[in-house]
């Protein structure tokens, strides 16, 4: 994409088709030493790999119906505050 050709996608376009999650994503993963390319394609692919993401996560926290632990419910607490958690330094 170029700014002087015209053939832009302006950040609100996406965010409003795609969220504000893939956005972050985006410049995550982008290599800053050479040129950065964003485009339909790329915004696809990211959105493929947010939602495998959100499948797996989910698939390895119990529901309460196969919870046989009572400790489950600490453990589980516990994990997504050390997820959701700020980095150390």
């Amino acid at each position: 994409m170029s700014k002087s050709l015209g053939n832009v996608i302006a950040p609100s376009e996406i965010n409003d088709k795609y969220g504000a999650e893939i956005l972050r994503l985006w410049v995550a993963s982008s290599d800053y030493t050479g040129e950065i390319s964003l485009g339909e394609k790329i915004l696809r692919e990211l959105l493929t790999l947010i939602a495998a993401s959100e499948t797996r996560s989910a698939s390895c926290l119990p529901t309460p119906a196969t919870s046989t632990s009572r400790k489950m419910p600490s453990l589980l607490k516990k994990w997504l505050n050390w997820i959701a958690g700020p980095l150390p330094a």
